[in-house]
């Protein structure tokens, strides 16, 4: 059996980690005010993961405010958050077994740079989406929001990574999204789909988790996308 398709057990627990997720998420909000920091945000978020029953996390929570973002994968430190900043929080845990992946992006006060790269990555994103289905290359479908990057002016250098990657008992596992990706997605499987622009001055990253069905997808996240808090 291919251990990429997940059963309908196996999806729950997913979406039942991914609730805790967007749970820590919302609760966090209330927090995100200026002088704040990164590290006292990401142990919040783990405060909130473990009191709903969350085993771990599924991997160190990104939280990066303004130029901090310049980074991908930037670890939490003591920057302090300022009215302006983009916040990138990327948050999952493990619940039973199974992980969950979450990206999403706020401004306390965004102004027009800021509003209009967030709505370019929600474009790319949305997109991409709707390209999933039974028997999508994963190239395809990291290619539909690539373009849509590209045509904005967005590069290798903004757009660093894959487009996403399967979930399961691990956060990162096949098949991928990427340009060079050649495998099918199936229905049962469950990919992300994370669209990212990273500058000097900040960045915007959105990510979903997706179930392939036979006609099409599911989206699993129910966590909004808005820009201000």
């Amino acid at each position: 059996m291919d251990s990429r398709i997940k059963t309908k057990e196996q999806i729950d627990l997913m979406i039942k980690s991914l609730r805790i997720a967007e749970k820590a998420l919302w609760d966090v909000q209330k927090y995100l005010k200026p002088g704040v920091t990164e590290k006292q945000i990401a142990t919040k978020l783990w405060q909130s993961m473990k009191k709903q029953g969350a085993q771990k996390l599924a991997f160190e929570t990104i939280v990066a405010f303004g130029t901090s973002a310049e980074d991908m994968h930037h670890s939490a430190s003591n920057v302090k958050l300022s009215e302006t900043d983009l916040i990138m929080i990327d948050l999952g845990c493990v619940y039973k077994g199974y992980c969950s992946d979450l990206t999403r992006t706020f401004c306390l006060k965004p102004g027009k740079r800021e509003k209009e790269l967030f709505n370019i990555i929600k474009k790319a994103q949305i997109a991409a989406i709707k390209a999933i289905k039974n028997k999508s290359k994963g190239c395809f479908v990291d290619g539909v929001a690539r373009k849509l990057l590209l045509k904005a002016g967005y590069g290798k250098r903004e757009f660093q990574h894959g487009l996403g990657h399967g979930v399961g008992t691990v956060v990162h596992e096949n098949p991928r999204l990427r340009p060079k990706a050649r495998s099918y997605l199936r229905t049962g499987m469950v990919v992300t789909v994370e669209p990212g622009v990273y500058l000097d001055w900040g960045g915007v990253r959105l990510e979903d988790m997706i179930l392939v069905t036979e006609n099409g997808y599911k989206n699993l996240t129910k966590f909004p996308k808005n820009l201000k808090i």
